[in-house]
């Protein structure tokens, strides 16, 4: 463990954080370079999945104004519960909050508040890694670096629910700092770290299910390791503490159970109603042995060179899927599979670091556990046996998570050698520059802005609303099946938030059983809209023609 009294004591301290905000400017300068070059006008994202995000997030800004329901978003009218419907990213709206009470427009406070989760990973793994695993301050830097700038992450970094990857290590170091005071029956600090971690993964799971799910899956198995390693006797030692320590184990998981009502009340029914995954849609997402080193064609460094080599060793891969490209460079790799040796065979012929070692193999374990090989996958053990995983579908974004560990590991393990200096920093970079891609930047901010603004308010009768479609859909690289279900509805959306009055259209990961709004140019439309008022009673319907912005009565 990390023994020295104070992170920024002695000589070096104010270098020290100057080099930490440096880094860490450096990072989101990386990440946002794009945007920082042409002003903001252009932004991560395209005009349907980043126009759903902005419309969560206002209803978040709502919600905290003390204005709407924070389990009703102002779409799919008269259902309910409708945050259930896809990613909450309720500390996502957190951070995005203070942004828009400054004046920002949704679509800059969503830019400003991925600024924020990303920093926040970037001080939490420095933190992890200098706290638990005992690294120097440049080692540490290091990691930090390339875990905010993994590969997997940032090349998904439209997806602000994903990005909450970066609460990893500070859920990690609330367990672990609950468990070793746990083991030191300190118990006060035990409630504190442990009634922390419980508030913070139940606001995770109502943030973003996979990631939070992910680390727990992650975390399981290292804690089964760990009770493993530690033997009977550990085991004895545990359960003694267990019956000595029951009023504030019972504590922590009264309050960790509260801190996820909110996320039961609103998923567990919607669940419900839509049914789990069917193991055939699942097993289609889990990874590829390719896909382990496969960063996309879009990262700078690597990804043209092996898909080149892919072509030549295995010309019947194919890249498939949104997440094909959440891979590891080669450097990073490498380096994770030499940390790993290192660690295992080091703990055969004496005593180890039981966190890291604990680490690599539960890594290890649930990485081959999510691996595709040659048409057979473990994953269905997964999928029938560890609670909550028949809700997930695209199990390759596993390795977003993964990217943690791998990191700590790689970076370890660099730690150890002696190679000299320019040898050491040159890997530094080469490691950094292998995590560096294009980003998907497709969001046109003013255009957007400008589909949403209203010159009029809804009359007053208006009660709900429904949209027409837009006459022209824009040229984009989506096919017209796309546009023509997500465009309109993805406006109504986002103008409910303005307007203030709730939508019957409205798009998501889960549509109500009787979703029907799509292809609104066809004849049938208005009168698939009648039938869906009829049918849920809704009374005071207005239509809201996107290409002149009038209302008018429901025909």
């Amino acid at each position: 463990m990390f023994s020295e009294a104070r992170l920024f004591t002695g000589p070096g301290r104010f270098q020290r954080f100057l080099l930490l905000v440096a880094a860490l400017v450096f990072c989101l300068a990386i990440l946002n370079r794009h945007q920082l070059s042409n002003g903001f006008s252009i932004l991560a994202g395209d005009r349907y999945d980043a126009v759903i995000m902005a419309t969560i997030l206002e209803h978040w800004l709502h919600v905290f104004s003390g204005d709407a329901i924070w389990s009703q978003v102002s779409y799919f009218y008269p259902y309910t519960r409708t945050i259930a419907n896809t990613d909450a990213y309720f500390l996502v709206g957190a951070a995005y909050v203070p942004f828009r009470l400054l004046g920002l427009d949704p679509f800059l406070s969503s830019e400003a508040a991925g600024a924020i989760i990303k920093s926040t990973g970037f001080i939490g793994t420095y933190f992890l890694c200098r706290k638990f695993f005992s690294f120097s301050f440049f080692w540490a830097l290091l990691a930090a670096m390339l875990f905010t700038l993994s590969n997997g992450m940032t090349i998904h970094g439209q997806r602000l629910q994903l990005a909450t990857v970066a609460f990893a290590p500070i859920m990690a170091m609330l367990l672990w700092s609950a468990l070793e005071a746990f083991l030191e029956d300190d118990l006060p600090k035990f409630r504190r770290a442990g009634m922390g971690a419980g508030v913070f993964f139940g606001a995770w799971c109502m943030t973003c299910f996979y990631m939070a799910w992910f680390f727990t899956f992650l975390f399981s198995a290292f804690a089964l390791v760990m009770l493993v390693k530690g033997g009977r006797v550990g085991l004895a030692s545990l359960g003694h503490r267990l019956l000595a320590s029951w009023s504030s184990v019972i504590l922590v998981l009264a309050v960790a159970g509260l801190s996820l009502l909110p996320f039961v009340y609103a998923f567990l029914p919607k669940s419900q109603e839509v049914g789990v995954r069917l193991y055939e849609t699942v097993f289609a997402n889990t990874i590829p042995v390719e896909n382990i080193l496969q960063v996309g064609t879009d990262n700078l460094l690597f990804g043209r060179f092996y898909n080149a080599i892919l072509s030549a060793v295995s010309p019947d891969y194919s890249p498939r899927g949104e997440y094909y490209n959440t891979g590891f460079s080669l450097v990073l790799f490498a380096l994770f599979v030499f940390g790993c040796v290192r660690c295992l065979t080091q703990a055969r012929r004496q005593k180890a670091d039981i966190v890291l070692h604990s680490l690599v193999i539960a890594t290890l374990v649930t990485w081959s556990l999510a691996l595709n090989i040659d048409g057979f996958s473990a994953w269905y053990l997964v999928y029938r046996y560890f609670p909550g995983a028949k809700a997930l579908n695209v199990i390759a974004a596993y390795q977003i998570l993964l990217a943690l560990p791998v990191v700590v590991v790689a970076v370890k393990y660099l730690s150890t050698q002696h190679n000299g200096r320019p040898l050491l920093l040159l890997l530094s970079a080469l490691l950094i520059a292998g995590e560096i891609n294009e980003p998907y930047l497709n969001l046109d901010r003013q255009a957007e802005l400008a589909r949403i603004a209203l010159p009029n308010a809804p009359p007053e009768s208006c009660r709900a609303f429904y949209v027409s479609g837009w006459e022209e859909q824009g040229r984009d690289e989506f096919p017209e099946v796309v546009k023509s279900t997500y465009a309109h509805n993805v406006t109504a959306m986002l103008v409910a938030q303005f307007a203030r009055i709730p939508t019957i259209n409205g798009i998501a990961s889960f549509n109500p059983p009787d979703w029907n709004f799509g292809y609104p140019a066809r004849k049938d439309y208005d009168e698939r809209v009648r039938a869906y008022a009829e049918r849920h009673h809704v009374a005071g319907l207005c239509k809201l023609d996107l290409n002149s912005k009038q209302w008018s009565a429901a025909k």
